[in-house]
């Protein structure tokens, strides 16, 4: 019982990019890149060095801060996603 296979093992990690973990290393890319597609400024894909690392060194500070993100953003919106009642509503009920 206390086996795990390697396939188990390897899908449990987090996804990781550039030795960061994704949701990172998309944010550190769209934080160069983006400003560079609307500008055409040449210097902003080199500020990806200065934003990954940032990321970095959040990362390994808090390694499952994109879990934490996800999960607080999931409990916050979903009262929002839910649909409405129609009709006049109550404080107490």
């Amino acid at each position: 019982m206390s086996h795990r296979s390697i396939v188990i093992l390897g899908l449990n990690r987090q996804a990781k990019f550039l030795m960061l973990p994704l949701p990172y290393a998309m944010a550190s890319v769209a934080l160069a890149v983006l400003p560079f597609m609307w500008t055409k400024i040449l210097w902003w894909p080199l500020t990806f060095v200065i934003w990954w690392a940032i990321a970095r060194v959040y990362s390994l500070q808090n390694p499952n801060g994109p879990v934490v993100f996800s999960t607080v953003f999931e409990v916050t919106f979903t009262p929002f996603a839910t649909p409405r009642k129609k009709g006049r509503t109550y404080a107490n009920g």
